[in-house]
């Protein structure tokens, strides 16, 4: 049976990165991961990625925050929120037997999530507990947060809702397929499967800026203070562009279905 797992590429610092994935036997994958250095690729072993978690149920959509990781496990009708240290440890499962969760955001105090099944989006405590309904007929997909709001991509328009609740703002209308999305406090950035672009747009609204185009179905989005990051499904791809304009460049390369995207000062972590 195929595993999953959540990985930690190496450092920035090295200006390389590479993964590996687990195959059927709980061995490396036939064909390893490309390493992208400022030079050319590499293969040298040495700077393979950490596997933070392994054996989990279609893990997605990653957040990190005071060294904890927090994910979704997107099995349909099994679905569950979970975090585990960055340190390593076992997992701890927050919440469970959710209908379809594909989105996590984290706060000082809650986990939040989208589920475009039931149309919700939802929150529990840090700790754990029943999950609370925050807002419905939402149907989300990407799901991020800042101090005072909750943004969500519902496939054709982005959108904010207040964490106390209330009526929502459209902050982009008429997208043709944006399913994710972060944000930096001052801009939603997000992709568009269906026009192959990626975009930002300011959190109080307003005309988005382009910040690539022509991408291989550019879908999970993260972003740190000098670069937009992201993954390309249909050529494997994680991509990054300067926030101050430039050209899209590959991170990393041969990844087989990536999904999640998170990044801190030194790492870039994903999901296989």
């Amino acid at each position: 049976m195929q595993q999953y797992l959540i990985l930690r590429a190496i450092p920035f610092a090295l200006s390389a990165l590479l993964v590996t994935a687990c195959g059927d036997d709980g061995g490396p994958a036939t064909g390893d991961a490309s390493v992208v250095t400022d030079a050319a690729p590499s293969t040298d072993a040495s700077s393979a990625a950490q596997a933070l978690v392994e054996q989990l149920d279609l893990p997605c959509c990653l957040a990190i925050q005071d060294q904890t990781i927090y994910w979704v496990n997107q099995g349909t009708m099994t679905g569950s929120v979970q975090s585990v240290p960055l340190a390593g440890g076992t997992p701890a499962t927050l919440a469970s037997d959710l209908d379809f969760p594909i989105s996590i955001a984290v706060d000082s105090t809650k986990v939040y999530w989208g589920d475009p099944l039931t149309t919700e989006i939802l929150w529990v405590p840090k700790a754990g507990g029943t999950p609370t309904p925050l807002f419905d007929e939402a149907a989300p997909w990407g799901l991020v947060i800042d101090q005072d709001w909750v943004y969500w991509a519902d496939g054709d328009a982005i959108k904010k809702v207040a964490k106390t609740g209330g009526t929502p703002v459209t902050l982009v209308p008429a997208l043709d397929t944006t399913l994710y999305l972060t944000t930096d406090g001052d801009h939603v950035y997000y992709t568009d499967e269906g026009t192959g672009e990626v975009a930002r747009v300011a959190v109080g609204g307003g005309t988005p800026d382009r910040i690539a185009s022509a991408q291989a179905f550019p879908q999970e989005i993260a972003v740190d203070s000098q670069n937009v990051y992201w993954h390309n499904r249909d050529s494997g791809t994680t991509m990054k562009a300067p926030l101050a304009g430039g050209e899209a460049t590959p991170v990393v390369t041969n990844l087989a279905s990536p999904a999640g995207i998170w990044v801190d000062q030194d790492m870039l972590y994903y999901c296989l």
